[in-house]
């Protein structure tokens, strides 16, 4: 029919609207203040003093306790482009880099082989399990360096382009976020495939070198190797001090029912598929499921690592596509780029508040108008923000850095909040001049109390907050 019916794969089409998708989920949702807020007023000091940050100071409860700052470039970065344009421009950059890392994974299946169809299944893939995990923090940051590092080992390249590579890589992502060790686990498993394969253990030799390289970039960075010891202290310490995301995911979270059905699809694909996986893809895949079991903060990883396996064994699957006519095909493209630009447009744009809705924001700005200062007792969830808002002649009861508090500093919100037999003596022993509750679950415990007792005034009460200060 001439080259003018040449005929084009639906693919491509799929693997943009799978981009798009992630960009929406990362970059259009609203701000929570569990997270980023802290680390946006560390970043403030290091700008400002130029110096990292090694005693803590924002808090009442740990001030002078000494601490490794691990994500503070993420800190510093983030602290950055809030300064130069705001939340709106970190929603884009967040979104973008979520996005980018979908646009990796898509472009090593077909580096790969792949059919586009296949790529762009493996990207939704990994769309539907890092969907949960795409607000703006330093992990999300570090998602496109993994599946670069994907996308590096994908193919054999010469190690003078490789070695660097890696040894960049290993030093971004130990400096942004802690999450560097799931680089030398992917960069294991592949090597050890390779061996598999070939059945000579020869052939992992350049994965060995690619280890190495990505190893020492870990090591470029203000802490050196004690970058290792402040990951194996914070592995655990989380789950401890009862943060959810850290705990195996179960049945009856979404959480969990999404883990379940990623994996029924593996199981599916294996089951029809007429070849199994290769080494390689399996045991990268087995080792990053074993880690999603175990938190679900980690089903993210998985998501990532199994695209492009997952792609490869749907790629196994399917037969030759019916192709589209290509004035089908440009018109079908112009449709969905017009649809996906407004939408996200519309998503990403500028908004009232960037912030989520239960950000206690009159309650701080209560907080503030006053007094000149003053000792905050707050959710540690809030403690970033109050600690960002009110500046640094306030003093919050604590915030999310569990590696930063000894179990006494942790334990004085969870303790009190509860309004136990003399919870005042207590909150007056340590000055505290202001209380900021949350009306949720065992945070509103205080608040009746509070009301009840002379010694506090309520300064502003919401339906996600109150705030008080004592009275003189």
């Amino acid at each position: 029919m001439g080259n003018s019916e040449t005929s084009h794969s639906i693919g491509p089409l799929l693997l943009w609207s799978a981009v798009c998708l992630v960009l929406l989920g990362a970059g259009g949702q609203s701000i929570p203040t569990n997270d980023l807020h802290i680390f946006l007023a560390m970043g403030q000091v290091m700008a400002e003093t130029g110096q990292l940050l090694e005693e803590e100071t924002f808090t009442w409860t740990a001030t002078g306790a000494p601490f490794l700052h691990g994500p503070w470039g993420f800190s510093w970065l983030s602290w950055q482009l809030y300064d130069h344009v705001g939340l709106l421009g970190l929603r884009w950059f967040n979104g973008l880099a979520a996005a980018s890392t979908v646009l990796i994974l898509g472009r090593t299946a077909l580096l790969r082989g792949a059919d586009p169809r296949a790529a762009a299944f493996g990207c939704f893939f990994a769309a539907w399990l890092m969907i949960q995990n795409l607000t703006i923090r330093s992990q999300t940051w570090v998602f496109p360096l993994f599946a670069g590092l994907l996308w590096c080992t994908a193919r054999s390249r010469p190690l003078r382009f490789s070695l660097p590579y890696l040894f960049l890589t290993g030093c971004l992502w130990a400096n942004i976020h802690g999450s560097f060790p799931a680089g030398l686990v992917a960069i294991g498993a592949l090597g050890a495939g390779v061996s598999l394969e070939s059945k000579d253990l020869r052939s992992a030799i350049p994965f060995v070198f690619l280890g190495l390289a990505f190893g020492a970039g870990t090591l470029v960075g203000p802490y050196g190797t004690d970058i290792y010891g402040y990951v194996l202290s914070n592995s655990s310490a989380p789950e401890a001090r009862g943060l959810s995301e850290w705990g195996a995911p179960t049945l009856t979270s979404f959480s969990g029912i999404r883990l379940a059905l990623a994996l029924g699809v593996w199981a599916l694909l294996l089951f029809r598929s007429p070849r199994g996986l290769s080494w390689s893809d399996g045991l990268l895949s087995l080792a990053f499921a074993g880690l999603a079991l175990t938190g679900t903060r980690f089903i993210a990883w998985f998501g990532i690592a199994a695209a492009v396996p997952l792609a490869m064994q749907a790629d196994r699957l399917m037969g030759p596509g019916a192709g589209i006519p290509r004035r089908l095909y440009r018109r079908a493209t112009g449709a969905i780029s017009v649809y996906w630009a407004a939408v996200l447009i519309n998503a990403l744009g500028p908004r009232e508040s960037e912030l989520a809705e239960e950000t206690p924001v009159d309650g701080i700005a209560a907080i503030k108008q006053s007094a000149p200062g003053g000792r905050l007792f707050n959710p540690p969830e809030w403690g970033g923000y109050a600690t960002l808002e009110l500046g640094d002649s306030w003093k919050t009861s604590g915030d999310i850095r569990v590696w930063v508090f000894d179990d006494p500093a942790w334990r004085v919100y969870p303790v009190l909040v509860q309004a136990p037999e003399g919870w005042e003596d207590e909150l007056d022993k340590r000055s505290v001049s202001h209380l900021l509750l949350r009306k949720e679950h065992f945070h509103a415990l205080l608040i009746d109390p509070a009301k009840r007792s002379p010694r506090w005034t309520l300064l502003h009460e919401n339906e996600t907050s109150a705030s008080f200060q004592r009275v003189p």
